[in-house]
C-alpha cells in the first residue's frame, strides 16, 4: 500500500468489460425498472501532468493541479490544457495533491496537498490561504461549507466541516468513528451526504461500506455541534470497492471508485455505477443493495491493459460525460448503446520484446545477485508497464527476486515471463495472500524447505521462506531466504503487528540454527532476510531484526544472537551509486525520504557482499543508453525502488 505520512491513499481498483454502467432515471424517482441506457466508452486522453486531479468548472471546462501547478482546459471538451503556473503555497506530496474541488458557484476552489494542509482560493485571482487539517477527500456542501474526510492510520476516521469565509477556519467534527480509513464524500442534488469506510481497521463496517446521512440529520448535527457516529447512525447503502471516490451524475446515479486490493481482494478492476432507482429503493426500504445485482450495480472497466486498475470518477454536468481516471489516462464515457463500445475501443498494440542486458552483473563464478522489489501490483498485471519492468530486470539481471505486492493471479505466468526477459529456467514460491497480493520468491535455482509462515504464526502476510539450492560446482553452500512485507503505517496496532513478525522471524532463525524443530540448516548456511519492512514509529521491530531481542518471549521463546558467530545480523545499507542515499520510498523522486526496503544477513557466512538502490531518475543520458533503461522507469513501475544485493561466494 502506498503511504503518505499519517494520511491514507486508499489504493483500490479497476479492462473494457463490455457492460453498461449507469441507468438514467428522472429526478422524480419513478418506480424502478431495468435500466434502458448505459454509459459507454467514447474516447480517452492523457493527463496534462503527473498525478493530475481535477474538477469541472460551471462552463464545463476542466481545471486541476498536477504536482504544484494549476492546469485549465482551453475550452469545454478541448482536452488541451494551459499551465497557469504554480499555486501559491502548494507543496504537494510525492503522490500529488489529495483533492481539488470547485465550489458550486465557481467562485472558489479547495486543494488538499496530501501532507496535512488544505488551501481555499478565490477563482478570480487565485488568492487564498492554507490551514492545517489531515485529509483524504473533500466536497462542498454549499458555497461556503467544505466537508473533509480525514483520519490517522489505524484509528477511526472522521468527517469534519469548515466555514471557508472564516480566514482562520476551525474544523468541526461532523461524523466520527468511521471504523477504518477515510473514503470519498459526496452530496446528492437534495443535499444528502454519502461517505464510506476506505479500508477496514477497527470496524465493524468493512472496506467499501457506503452510508447515507439525510440532509436533515447532518445539518442538525452541525447546528448542535453533536457529531454523528458512522458505525451506529446513518444507513448502509452497499459495500463495494473501497469507496475512495464518490459522486453523482445529473440523473442521480451514484458512482463509486477505488478497490479493495488490500482487503478481501474481491472488488478490483472496475468502477461501479449505482442506479438512481436502486439507490431510492435501498433508502426507502432500509435494505442495502446487493453489489452482485447487475440491474442495480453497473460496472465499467475501460483500461484493458491493467488487470488491477483503480478508478477515480468525475461527472461533467455540462457535457454529460463521466470521466474515469486510471494511471495517466482519463477515459471518457457517455450515455449510449452498448453496440457503440466496440467501435470506440482502442486495440492494444503488440508488445515489443526487450532483449536481455546483463549490464550490471559481474558474471564471475560464484557470484549471485538478489533483488527485493515491491512492485505495487503492477508487474504483469499492468501490461502497459511490461516493457518498463523488462528494462529494469534486464539491466539488473537478478538470479533471485523477492517480490512484494505481486498480483497472485499472475503467479502461473511468472516463470515464463522471467524466462522471456532473463532467459533460463525459473522456480517460484508464493507466500500467504493479502487481498489480491502476495510475497513471491522467484529463483534460477530450485527451492526447497518452503514455508508461508512460522509456527507460532507471524502476522496476516506471513513470512515467505525457502532454501535456495545452489549447484556445488559453482557455490560452496545453499542460502536460506526469508521474504517479508510487514504491515505499513504508524499506529499502535500496526506497530504490534510488525513486532510480532520480527519476533517470529527471530524464532525461525533460532530454530534453523539448532537441531530439531521445524527446520534445521547445516552449520554456516547463509541466512538472508529481505523485503519491504515498512519501519515507521518506534524502533522495536527494527531492533529485533538486527539484535534478536524478542519482545514476546512467552510466545516466541528467548532472545537469540541471530548470526552463526552469535553476533547481530548485518544491515546491508545499499546506496544509490549516483547520490549515496539509502532511502527507497517514494520512487517518484531523486531523493526518497524513507528506507522501507532492506536486506539483513549473516555476515559471518557471507563475508563478500555489496548492494545498490536502483533509481533511473539519477542516471545521465549516457548511462541510460548504456543500461538500456529510460529515465522514468523506476518512477512508473512502482512507488518503491528496487534494491539489489550481490554475493561473492568463497
Amino acid at each position: 500500500m502506498k503511504k503518505i505520512g499519517l494520511f491514507y491513499i486508499s489504493i483500490f481498483a479497476c479492462s473494457v468489460v463490455l457492460m453498461g454502467c449507469g441507468r438514467k432515471i428522472p429526478h422524480e424517482m419513478a418506480p424502478w425498472s431495468p435500466p434502458m441506457a448505459s454509459y459507454v466508452l467514447q474516447s480517452h486522453f492523457s493527463m496534462p501532468g503527473p498525478a493530475f486531479i481535477f474538477d469541472v468548472l460551471p462552463d464545463g471546462r476542466l481545471m486541476g493541479v498536477s504536482r504544484n501547478d494549476i492546469f485549465m482546459e482551453t475550452g469545454p471538451g478541448s482536452r488541451v490544457f494551459n499551465n497557469m503556473g504554480t499555486l501559491s503555497g502548494l507543496k504537494a506530496s510525492p503522490f500529488g495533491a489529495s483533492f481539488f474541488k470547485v465550489s458550486p458557484d465557481g467562485s472558489r476552489f479547495a486543494v488538499g496537498d496530501g501532507k496535512g494542509k488544505t488551501g481555499i482560493f478565490n477563482m478570480a485571482d487565485r488568492s487564498g490561504h492554507w490551514f492545517t487539517i489531515p485529509h483524504f477527500d473533500a466536497q462542498w456542501a454549499d458555497n461556503t461549507t467544505l466537508a473533509i474526510t480525514h483520519g490517522q492510520f489505524g484509528e477511526p476516521s472522521q468527517v469534519s466541516f469548515i466555514n471557508v469565509e472564516n480566514k482562520t477556519p476551525k474544523p468541526e467534527i461532523l461524523i466520527r468513528n468511521i471504523g477504518g480509513a477515510p473514503a470519498g464524500i459526496a452530496f446528492d442534488s437534495q443535499g444528502n451526504l454519502f461517505t464510506g469506510n476506505g479500508f477496514k481497521t477497527t470496524g465493524p463496517s468493512g472496506t467499501g461500506t457506503v452510508k447515507y446521512f439525510p440532509r436533515s440529520l447532518w445539518q442538525s448535527a452541525m447546528t448542535s455541534h453533536t457529531p454523528l457516529d458512522f458505525e451506529t447512525q446513518g444507513q448502509v447503502i452497499l459495500d463495494i470497492l473501497s469507496a475512495s471516490s464518490l459522486g453523482f451524475d445529473d440523473q442521480g446515479n451514484l458512482h463509486v471508485g477505488g478497490s479493495d486490493a488490500f482487503a478481501e481482494g474481491k472488488d478490483v478492476n472496475f468502477a461501479a455505477i449505482i442506479t438512481h432507482g436502486a439507490l431510492k429503493d435501498a433508502i426507502l426500504n432500509n435494505i442495502p443493495i446487493d453489489p452482485a445485482n447487475a440491474r442495480a450495480v453497473r460496472r465499467l472497466d475501460p483500461d484493458t491493459e491493467n488487470a488491477t486498475s483503480r478508478y477515480d470518477l468525475k461527472f461533467n454536468p455540462v457535457s454529460h460525460e463521466l470521466y474515469l481516471l486510471s494511471d495517466a489516462t482519463i477515459y471518457v464515457c457517455q450515455p449510449g448503446n452498448l453496440s457503440s463500445i466496440k467501435a470506440s475501443s482502442a486495440s492494444v498494440p503488440p508488445k515489443k520484446q526487450i532483449s536481455s542486458k546483463r549490464t550490471l552483473h559481474s558474471g564471475f563464478p560464484g557470484t549471485i545477485r538478489l533483488m527485493t522489489y515491491n512492485v505495487g501490483g503492477n508487474f504483469m498485471a499492468n501490461s502497459r508497464l511490461d516493457d518498463t519492468f523488462a528494462r529494469i530486470f534486464a539491466h539488473v539481471s537478478p538470479d533471485i527476486l523477492i517480490f512484494q505486492e505481486f498480483t497472485s493471479t499472475m503467479a502461473f505466468l511468472l516463470p515464463g515471463r522471467l524466462e522471456s526477459i532473463l532467459g533460463g529456467t525459473w522456480y517460484i514460491f508464493g507466500g500467504m495472500k493479502s487481498g489480491i497480493y502476495q510475497t513471491m520468491i522467484a529463483s534460477r535455482y530450485p527451492l526447497t524447505l518452503t514455508s508461508q509462515d512460522t509456527l507460532p504464526s507471524s502476522d496476516i502476510r506471513g513470512i515467505t521462506a525457502a532454501l535456495v539450492n545452489l549447484p556445488r560446482e559453482e557455490f560452496s553452500t545453499d542460502i536460506y531466504l526469508m521474504g517479508f512485507h510487514l504491515q505499513c503505517c504508524d499506529s499502535k496496532e500496526f506497530l504490534a503487528q510488525r513486532q510480532r513478525t520480527a519476533d517470529a522471524a527471530m524464532a525461525r532463525v533460532r530454530d534453523a540454527k539448532t537441531m530439531g524443530g521445524q527446520i534445521s540448516l547445516p552449520l554456516q548456511t547463509p541466512i538472508i532476510l529481505a523485503g519491504d519492512f515498512n519501519f515507521v514509529g518506534k524502533s522495536g521491530p527494527e531492533t529485533t531484526f538486527i539484535t534478536g531481542n524478542i519482545n514476546n518471549e512467552s510466545l516466541f521463546g528467548p532472545d537469540i544472537k541471530p548470526d552463526w558467530d552469535n553476533s547481530d545480523l548485518t544491515d546491508l545499507l545499499p546506496k544509490d551509486p549516483h547520490t549515496g542515499k539509502i532511502n527507497t520510498w517514494p520512487g517518484s523522486t531523486k531523493n526518497p525520504d524513507i528506507r522501507y526496503d532492506r536486506f539483513y544477513y549473516t555476515d559471518s557466512a557471507l563475508p563478500s557482499v555489496r548492494g545498490f538502490v536502483l533509481n533511473t531518475l539519477n542516471f545521465t543520458d549516457e548511462q541510460l543508453t548504456q543500461a538500456g533503461v529510460q529515465k522514468g522507469d523506476t518512477v512508473f513501475a512502482s512507488d518503491h525502488l528496487p534494491v539489489v544485493m550481490e554475493i561473492q561466494f568463497p
